[in-house]
């Protein structure tokens, strides 16, 4: 079995509607919200009061998100 057919075998059969669901669109902007936040200059960052709080809540949402039905492969269609 070569490595392409090992990897597509472990791949859950959606693969290629992820970018669908809430819990993958909420962790991305997570990601890019601690990837801006490394660009933001230290005075402005001095502005927000919990910046460190966006990140954890996007996460906590995506957390939250990945137990309810994302999309129209979950609903038997």
């Amino acid at each position: 079995m070569s490595l392409r057919d090992r990897i597509r075998a472990r791949l859950v059969d959606d693969w290629r509607d992820l970018r669908k669901r809430w819990s993958v669109q909420l962790t991305g902007m997570a990601v890019a919200a601690q990837a801006t936040w490394a660009l933001v200059p230290s005075e402005a960052r001095l502005l927000l009061p919990r910046p460190e709080a966006i990140g954890l809540v996007l996460g906590a949402l995506a957390l939250v998100a990945t137990l309810f039905k994302q999309g129209e492969n979950e609903d038997g269609e």
